[in-house]
């Protein structure tokens, strides 16, 4: 028994059906990473590693990596201390200033006893 025309051409359909469908799960999983890529996410290479390793998992870890891929930037803010004295010393002139007149403007408001 002989092979045929028709079973070549079945057996290259099959062949890059397989392919094409293998390529479609590695850029299915590599969405989240071009998301983190595309707005500048801190953790885009973590994100991009998570994404091979959960092609390994059985897709398990994919909704967490597009959940953190979408999640906004949240970079530790850079506290710079200057400890300028003419500027410690404005405030608490104006705290004082703050402090006087709220007690007397609070007594002012306050409703009239009855008798």
């Amino acid at each position: 028994m002989h092979t045929t025309l028709f079973e070549y051409f079945c057996l290259t359909i099959l062949c890059l059906g397989g392919t094409m469908v293998v390529y479609g799960l590695v850029w299915l999983h590599g969405i989240p990473h071009h998301i983190a890529e595309a707005n500048d996410h801190p953790h885009k290479r973590s994100i991009h590693v998570a994404c091979w390793l959960s092609l390994f998992t059985l897709h398990a870890l994919w909704p967490f990596l597009y959940l953190w891929a979408m999640s906004p930037r949240t970079r530790l803010p850079i506290v710079v201390e200057h400890h300028d004295e003419k500027l410690a010393a404005r405030v608490a002139e104006l705290e004082k200033r703050l402090s006087g007149p709220t007690a007397s403007v609070a007594a002012t408001d306050a409703p009239p006893a009855k008798a």
